[in-house]
């Protein structure tokens, strides 16, 4: 809940109970939002989980009196990536935000000739990142293998010759 951020798409259980019981799903709305009978729009999308949680115990709270509420995430949210480059199968995959881009790699499968170490991930906003999968496999690196996000374009670079003798 501390880390997974919320996005258009994630269905979300509100479990009421005490003076009044009530059990509500929710999918975040394409603008990020769900609506809580009672409490009214709450923009969920872009903050953690933990966070929604939060907001929703105290919005129960100051809207009905001896109510308590839990706020749980019953499905995750799909969207595709696309990987290319030195792959078996080039082209878009489904994942969700909790996918790693190793996962999407694996998904498509490294053709012969791909270099494990120089993978980069691009994301919608410009940002490029490396990915390693040595790195990740062999020291655990989890920053070498990023969590995907809703249209990331992975590369995956031919080997150099340096590389194959090395």
């Amino acid at each position: 809940p501390k880390t997974y951020v919320l996005g258009p798409g994630d269905v979300l259980q509100l479990e009421l109970w005490g003076r009044l019981t009530r059990t509500a799903l929710f999918e975040v709305s394409p603008e990020g939002k769900i609506f809580i009978t009672g409490g009214g729009p709450l923009q969920v999308a872009g903050h953690t989980l933990a966070w929604a949680q939060e907001k929703t115990t105290d919005l129960a709270a100051e809207t009905f009196r001896g109510v308590h509420a839990d706020l749980r995430l019953v499905r995750l949210r799909t969207f595709r990536v696309y990987v290319a480059g030195r792959v078996n199968r080039q082209g878009p995959v489904d994942v969700t935000p909790v996918n790693r881009a190793s996962e999407a790699i694996a998904m498509c499968g490294l053709s012969d000739g791909a270099a494990r170490r120089s993978i980069e991930l691009r994301r919608r906003n410009g940002v490029r990142l490396r990915v390693d999968l040595d790195l990740f496999d062999l020291a655990g690196r989890q920053d070498m293998d990023p969590v995907l996000e809703d249209g990331d374009v992975i590369t995956v670079a031919p080997l150099t010759a340096a590389a194959r003798r090395g």
